[in-house]
């Protein structure tokens, strides 16, 4: 299979269209990363992404805000924007968000904004590990050249965005960056070629000094539209159009983007995964996107967040109208990631609230966490025979509920262990039963069995055994 071409088997087998949402693939990515990066950092340890979206913090929720969104809450996050494609699709987003409000505030001052790319002549043999360190060394050079500094003075250059991003083409690792530069004020096409030509000689110079080479397409400058069309040339790395791009086509050119390369992994193209190993092996602890010193604080910003604390921050954490809908307890939590549904679970509770949870857990052949037997409190405070004590009324009818609902239940004959606990909760209610000091557990299921097996206890006659107790 020719990489860039979509295949169902990334995505799974089911058609149901929760698979195919964009959620759900940045989620099918993420779980591709950390199969082939386990054990390829650090010495044989894990890529921290193995551990991302898995690991339970607290307890695990969905919740959900006014728009319908869904997300997690409890989980933790690795905070890789270069590796893992749902914490990418979050930094992006608090990124752009960043640089829009700063090329805003900067238009409003008056200024206006370039837009600039750099980058080197390569060739297909060269690790990216020799093109991450000399590109950076290049720029470093660059940045402290007499063009860059004729830049500040004569075009009014006052500060910058950098963004760092990388490709792979037929001509090998493509890393090349895309600066925003801040002018105090409009130039005209003359005044623009000049800079235009007196930045390329720079970065020429830059080059040269650093052994490598400059074509004659290296370095582009043009005027920025508007203040989103500037954030989204810096901050459009980890957006959701950049990660399912991987499944839809293939880059400009040929090219392909890590999240391409990724896909491409997944789909078993061994030369994929050992590119992606050497990507993350390379990329890790590099820098996305860099301010120039005192840019935010020109313009009475507030300091750009960092990477870790954006992806661990739920996308509905701004949002004060957050509403519950589905708990996982710590047995149905490792079935789901076992399973590698996290992002189809998001799109089930966003079409369908807990019901749809619910479907697509039983479709799994997953227990729900709502419908699993309430607390040991039932056995050790067992009701009086005559009735139900004040207050426990309420507790009551959810304990029904749950009965009712676990008859109902695809998985209650295949879980034994929540039907022995049905049994005794009948018992205990029906006072058939009596309450013995340090029982344990076993005993008292064991004692629900015998007593199924005389015909004196059953499911199916509970609900209507305790509406005559009860009247």
């Amino acid at each position: 299979m020719r990489p860039g071409l979509i295949d169902t088997q990334i995505i799974g087998s089911r058609d149901n269209g929760i698979t195919r949402s964009a959620k759900a693939r940045r989620h099918k990515l993420r779980a591709a990363a950390a199969s082939i990066l386990i054990g390829k950092r650090n010495e044989g340890r894990p890529h921290r992404v193995c551990t991302c979206g898995r690991r339970r913090a607290e307890v695990v929720t969905v919740v959900k805000n006014n728009h319908g969104t869904c997300d997690y809450t409890g989980i933790e996050t690795c905070g890789s924007i270069w590796a893992c494609a749902v914490c990418s699709s979050k930094i992006a987003v608090h990124r752009a968000q960043e640089v829009a409000a700063l090329i805003t505030a900067h238009e409003a001052a008056g200024g206006v904004t370039y837009m600039l790319t750099l980058t080197l002549q390569h060739h297909r043999r060269q690790p990216l590990g020799e093109l991450r360190t000399g590109i950076a060394d290049v720029w470093t050079k660059f940045r402290r050249s007499a063009p860059f500094k004729f830049a500040r003075a004569n075009c009014g250059q006052k500060h910058y965005v950098k963004a760092f991003e990388i490709t792979h083409g037929q001509h090998g690792w493509h890393p090349h960056f895309h600066v925003l530069l801040l002018l105090e004020h409009e130039l005209s096409s003359e005044e623009e070629g000049d800079l235009r030509a007196q930045l390329f000689e720079g970065w020429q110079r830059a080059a040269d000094r650093c052994n490598f080479f400059v074509a004659d397409g290296a370095l582009d400058l043009r005027k920025a539209t508007s203040a989103d069309a500037a954030s989204d040339y810096v901050a459009k790395w980890g957006t959701a159009a950049e990660i399912t791009k991987g499944f839809d086509k293939a880059a400009r050119g040929g090219s392909r983007t890590p999240w391409q390369i990724l896909a491409d992994a997944k789909r078993g193209c061994w030369r994929s995964k050992r590119l992606f190993r050497e990507y993350a092996r390379e990329v890790h602890g590099c820098r996305h996107l860099t301010y120039s010193r005192g840019a935010r604080d020109a313009y009475d910003l507030e300091a750009a967040a960092d990477d870790a604390a954006i992806a661990d921050a739920p996308e509905l954490a701004l949002d004060a109208d957050v509403t519950e809908v589905y708990r996982f307890d710590q047995g149905t939590w490792s079935a789901v990631c076992k399973a590698n549904i996290q992002g189809e679970v998001l799109v089930a509770a966003e079409r369908g609230g807990q019901k749809g949870v619910h479907d697509l857990l039983c479709e799994e052949g997953i227990s729900p966490s709502y419908m699993k037997p309430p607390d040991r409190r039932w056995f050790k405070k067992p009701p009086c025979r005559t009735g139900w004590q004040p207050g426990e009324q309420q507790d009551t009818k959810e304990f029904f509920k749950w009965i009712r609902d676990a008859k109902q239940s695809p998985t209650l004959q295949r879980r034994r262990h929540s039907r022995e606990w049905a049994l005794v909760m009948a018992a205990t209610a029906q006072g058939l039963m009596p309450y013995i000091p340090g029982q344990s557990v076993p005993e008292a299921k064991a004692m629900a069995r015998d007593l199924e097996r005389r015909g004196l206890l059953s499911l199916d006659t509970l609900t209507a055994t305790k509406r005559s107790s009860a009247c």
